[in-house]
């Protein structure tokens, strides 16, 4: 199942029933308003019948004339059926994430009409997806035109506009799949479908609800739901699924606050539920190494540390080498390694480990200034890079002490006499 977007089979037709009939203004200059108003037949799978020869009208249009139900045939109805599909929710995701801003935009923005905006949420960006003024805009359709079709095919379907009349269809088996009451309103309002929230949950097996910022995320990104499953099954991770039973308006946050507050940034998201963060984290490398991420998981850092140590290319059994020589916890073996990598180093975890010798005290590592003063107070040649001098460092400071060993010819660690182990500089 491609958790972005709700398989509803066919695309909708204009009307329950299929076809749709329905009266439209036609005008023959564009400065015009009002105009001759008859009727036009938009068919089941979209193509329109207007009552003129459309193919001697496109001939006067490219001498200069104007007909405005060319327009209706070639942009407004093409308009109208993707905005009927977002007001239905059967058209994937509605809106994304500004990779520079972190800011909600909707899934297609329009020049001249959203294609530097901003909104607050997620749920302010769908309902502008859906939109006459977007959908003109995007579509290039007249907006008056636009306006009067769309009415006349959401009411065809039920809807005013704004939302359905009745429940849509899935509404009582998405709540059972929703932790947080009341929220389900808050999912649809950013443009995700009822019945594609009980599919994906269906999908994962999973006892009880998940949270509903897991159903926008998994939707935003795209998620792999498969391998959320066997992730989740295979760190032996449960998520939490109990219904909040104490929810009252005065605690309600507005829609999607937390998530609008973090974006669904990599660090912001790490502290939302497991299911969540997977969902809104999966890479490349998950791909190409589908277990690995249970193997993080199985270690029991934070989630918030896991990013910095995959991006230094670290492996869960790094963490467990360092934390056996550290005699302490594999957080602690973590956070000494994040204390590295926020110098811009990365040294091999055998290092570190024979460096400690159940110290970790001496693993701190230590601040560039001091590398850079013992570097020329060796006159250490560019060859050796900085993340040798930094552990030298460690192993024999302060910086007189390391220069005049370096100088000595001793060993860089008296039980490692052998050269360090290909440690890797700036990364």
């Amino acid at each position: 199942m491609d958790s972005g977007v709700f398989d509803a089979g066919p695309a909708p037709a204009p009307s329950p029933g299929g076809a749709l009939v329905l009266p439209v203004r036609c005008r023959t200059r564009r400065s015009m308003t009002g105009g001759r108003v008859h009727e036009v037949t938009i068919t089941p799978d979209w193509d329109v019948v207007v009552p003129h020869d459309l193919r001697s009208e496109r001939i006067a249009a490219a001498l200069g004339g104007y007909l405005s139900c060319l327009t209706l045939c070639d942009m407004t109805v093409p308009a109208a059926r993707i905005g009927l599909a977002r007001h239905l929710r059967v058209s994937g995701p509605q809106v994304a994430i500004d990779p520079f801003n972190q800011s909600w935009i909707p899934v297609s923005p329009a020049d001249g009409c959203c294609r530097d905006r901003m909104f607050p949420s997620a749920g302010a960006a769908a309902g502008h997806a859906r939109s006459v003024r977007h959908l003109s805009a995007e579509f290039g359709a007249p907006r008056w035109q636009l306006n009067d079709v769309m009415k006349a095919i959401l009411a065809a379907h039920g809807n005013d506009g704004l939302a359905p009349v009745t429940a849509p269809p899935g509404w009582d088996a998405a709540q059972d799949a929703v932790s947080e009451p009341d929220t389900l309103q808050n999912l649809f309002d950013a443009g995700v479908n009822p019945q594609w929230i009980a599919a994906v949950h269906r999908e994962l097996g999973l006892v009880g609800p998940l949270p509903s910022l897991f159903y926008l995320a998994a939707q935003v990104y795209g998620a792999d739901l498969p391998w959320i499953a066997r992730t989740l099954s295979s760190a032996g991770v449960k998520p939490a699924g109990e219904r909040v039973d104490t929810w009252s308006p005065a605690r309600r946050p507005s829609k999607f606050e937390p998530l609008d507050a973090i974006r669904l940034t990599k660090l912001g998201i790490a502290y939302e539920p497991v299911v969540t963060w997977l969902a809104s984290t999966h890479s490349p490398v998950d791909s190409h190494q589908p277990l690995l991420r249970a193997e993080w998981l199985s270690l029991g850092i934070p989630r918030r540390l896991m990013p910095d140590l995959w991006d230094a290319r670290y492996q869960p059994s790094d963490l467990v080498e360092l934390r056996e020589a550290i005699g302490g916890t594999i957080t602690a073996a973590a956070l000494i390694l994040m204390g590295w990598i926020q110098k811009g180093w990365r040294p091999q975890t055998a290092d570190l480990a024979a460096l400690a010798n159940g110290d970790p005290g001496r693993l701190d590592a230590p601040g560039t200034a001091s590398v850079k003063d013992l570097r020329r107070a060796v006159g250490a040649p560019n060859r050796v890079d900085d993340v040798t001098l930094a552990l030298w460092l460690c192993a024999h400071a302060p910086v007189q002490r390391a220069a005049a060993a370096w100088e000595s010819g001793d060993p860089w660690l008296t039980n490692a006499p052998t050269p360090l182990s290909g440690n890797q500089d700036k990364y």
